[in-house]
């Protein structure tokens, strides 16, 4: 491994060398075109016109042309190498005033009862039923000591961070299509979401009964990109905003890189199953191969 990491560094180092003897190449060919422009005759070396009439003024503007054309193209070629493209994680999140979550549908009924609201089981864990307080912490919490295992409990550890130091504002739902999609469930999990911040500002993406396909890529590039549009509008930056893509399928993790790459400072996290249940945030990050390595 050490010897591959090695060579890795030696190959950026190349590719260092080699860019920079494109750059002054390209701005001497620069430099030579300028002179042609300005009626210098050039290259009399390589040619057999002598004199500095219109035949050798042409030939040293198309020679001086050519050779900076050709050099800016291998110098942007190579530059394009030279750049890499890496996803970078950290466990923990700090908290955001934007969350745009890709919701999945919730595996609870929610009732009301006297004011108060419960979350309870489906046909098969029908049993199981907690009381929502209002401290979010509690609650999460609430479903670990009866043992209440549904998607709901990670739902409310996505939005913890944000929300229980009261910094988060502005929520953006996008939910799944069809008659078992989690576009069915927005108004409990708005009612969900009120609960904890109660001026908690919650939008929908599209048709609150259709919602869109979770497994087409393009479509949730086009809501992220459509939703973070939104926030901005409102005086909203990157740094501001954040992805959720804990309730969504890998597509949904998939067009959350992609977004990331296509904003320097956004980010976008998931919520890990198992023990910790760690949220981590991810970030596409950008710079060249020889600093890296």
């Amino acid at each position: 491994m050490k010897h591959f990491n090695n060579l890795l560094k030696l190959l950026g180092n190349l590719q260092f060398i080699k860019i920079t003897i494109l750059t002054l190449t390209a701005v001497i060919s620069a430099g030579w075109f300028g002179d042609a422009l300005k009626g210098d005759c050039l290259f009399t070396q390589i040619h057999s016109i002598n004199t500095c009439g219109k035949a050798g003024y042409f030939l040293s503007l198309i020679f001086s042309f050519l050779i900076f054309i050709v050099f800016t193209g291998f110098l942007y070629i190579t530059s394009q190498q030279l750049f890499y493209r890496n996803l970078k994680w950290v466990e923990g999140v700090r908290p955001h005033r934007v969350l745009i979550i890709a919701v999945s549908a919730l595996k609870t009924r929610l009732d009301e009862k006297d004011g108060d609201i419960y979350l309870c089981g489906g046909e098969k864990i029908k049993e199981k039923r907690i009381k929502l307080t209002g401290n979010i912490s509690q609650d999460i919490e609430a479903f670990t000591q009866i043992d209440f295992t549904v998607n709901t409990q990670q739902f409310l550890r996505a939005v913890k961070p944000h929300i229980e130091n009261h910094i988060l504002e502005r929520v953006f739902l996008i939910g799944s299509e069809g008659a078992e999609g989690s576009a069915k469930k927005f108004q409990e999990v708005k009612k969900i979401l009120l609960l904890y911040k109660n001026n908690l500002e919650i939008e929908t993406y599209g048709n609150e009964v259709n919602g869109i396909r979770f497994e087409d890529v393009e479509e949730l590039c086009e809501a992220y990109e459509n939703l973070i549009k939104q926030a901005k509008d409102k005086n909203y930056t990157e740094n501001d905003i954040i992805l959720d893509v804990t309730g969504g399928q890998k597509t949904a993790s998939i067009a959350a890189a992609m977004t990331t790459f296509r904003h320097r400072n956004l980010k976008f996290q998931y919520v890990e199953t198992g023990e910790n249940n760690a949220v981590l945030t991810f970030n596409i990050e950008i710079g060249s191969a020889s600093r890296i390595l």
